[in-house]
């Protein structure tokens, strides 16, 4: 329930619904503490199941939020955005005939996009800002363009580029058949990049008016089935590791019931 699409869809039906069986539980484990009726083989078996609901409840809804922060939700976000095509990077021609530099206020809704042939990283104009990890960016440019460009569309990655030279490694940078943006859907990381920008624009002499962050990739699609692949993943070895967990504790707790019980 808290892992995937459903806590997307109707987050309240999910909280409403992990809520109850939270409360259930608990009020399941207050009986079975309560219980001064049962005998200690009676209130044995209630008690170690208070106990592993208690656990099983509130390490699936924190393990599963996490799964769906970080792995699922940006992927549901990105497939609930728009989708271009055949963009230039850098200048965009007006119904009137004029051109103008592309900006990114025109593409704020932009999940992926998939630039023009001629679109290429401009690395000698990368650029990185330290907060503890090195956030790097890149501009996305067409070379062709020669004056009046825009600078709005920025390739970015962590940890992968020189703290104080232009040298960025970045997603699929050296894959020349790598023209399309999957759009950073990270909201934590956006300020950092954004810092990276603005010291780009004061040492290359750029402006970057709408700044839109993107990873540097061949194929958007294949990425994003990556990323769920990874949320599934994690999913199904928690279900193992718990699995073999509670199967432990039920061995050892039953050892223990018995070598208790035949002592008294």
């Amino acid at each position: 329930m808290a892992s995937f699409y459903v806590h997307y869809a109707m987050p309240f039906c999910v909280f409403a619904f992990n809520t109850t069986a939270v409360v259930s539980v608990l009020v399941y484990a207050y009986r079975s503490f309560t219980d001064r009726n049962a005998s200690p083989e009676q209130a044995f078996y209630p008690t170690y199941l208070s106990v592993m609901f208690i656990i099983a409840v509130t390490f699936g809804w924190l393990l599963g939020d996490l799964n769906f922060w970080f792995n699922m939700q940006p992927c549901y976000n990105i497939e609930h955005l728009a989708t271009y095509n055949n963009v230039n990077p850098s200048t965009q021609t007006m119904p009137s005939g004029q051109s103008v530099p592309t900006r990114g206020k025109r593409y704020q809704d932009a999940g992926k996009v998939y630039f023009e042939h001629n679109a290429i990283l401009d690395v000698k104009r990368s650029m990185s800002f330290k907060m503890g990890e090195l956030y790097c960016v890149a501009p996305i440019v067409d070379p062709n363009c020669k004056k009046n460009c825009g600078y709005d569309f920025w390739a970015v990655g962590i940890n992968c580029c020189a703290e104080d030279v232009a040298d960025f490694r970045c997603g699929e940078y050296n894959n020349p058949s790598a023209k399309n943006g999957l759009r950073l859907m990270h909201d934590e990381q956006r300020p950092n990049f954004r810092l990276a920008v603005m010291e780009a624009e004061g040492v290359h002499k750029i402006v970057s008016t709408h700044p839109i962050f993107f990873y540097w990739l061949h194929d958007p699609n294949k990425e994003i089935a990556h990323m769920k692949h990874k949320g599934f993943k994690g999913f199904v070895l928690l279900m193992i590791m718990s699995f073999f967990g509670y199967a432990g504790a039920a061995y050892l707790s039953l050892k223990y019931a018995r070598g208790k019980f035949r002592a008294l």
